[in-house]
């Protein structure tokens, strides 16, 4: 039998195409790993944000998060969600139609702030929001070592925020 990391690495690979699981215990490994996940940023509690030079997408959408909603701002979390969406990573540099200018993958705490964004989307159901927070955190914890490149207090909040739409989810009438 497969541990989580494992079912969640082969999905990756795929871009999540046709990974649909049907193994009973899949929830039970779920759950584990999450908790287990939690207990690690507790531990290991990095506040700062390591980000990789010029690094223009984690500088973009940054300042997304920091500024006040706007139409402009939910346009601009929508293309990075297509963006992340298609191709389950973000680049470092894009230029104004949003394509890319690097070939260079974009730090870790970019896709933290991103899931947090992509909560705050007032266009996007809540399907399409859990389906990129899980995503997201799936790729960020992947590696052991990118959890603590990222902001915990950030990561810790994308995971409440996991739960609270998996709870709306569940029991919503």
């Amino acid at each position: 039998m497969k541990n989580y990391k494992d079912l969640i690495t082969i999905s990756l690979k795929k871009n999540y195409r046709n990974s649909t699981n049907f193994q009973k215990n899949f929830i039970i490994l779920y759950k584990s790993h999450r908790n287990n996940l939690s207990k690690k940023i507790i531990i290991k509690q990095t506040v700062n944000n390591k980000i990789k030079k010029n690094d223009l997408t984690f500088n973009q959408i940054k300042d997304l998060y920091e500024n006040k909603y706007n139409k402009n701002k939910e346009r601009k979390i929508l293309l990075f969600h297509k963006k992340f969406e298609v191709n389950l990573k973000l680049k470092k540099k894009y230029n104004t139609s949003f394509k890319k200018l690097s070939e260079k993958e974009t730090s870790t705490s970019t896709y933290c702030y991103l899931g947090l964004l992509i909560y705050q989307s007032r266009i996007l159901n809540k399907f399409q929001k859990i389906n990129c927070i899980l995503k997201i955190i799936d790729k960020v914890t992947l590696n052991e070592k990118d959890i603590y490149k990222c902001n915990y207090l950030l990561l810790s909040k994308l995971i409440l925020l996991e739960k609270l739409i998996i709870k709306k989810i569940m029991y919503a009438n």
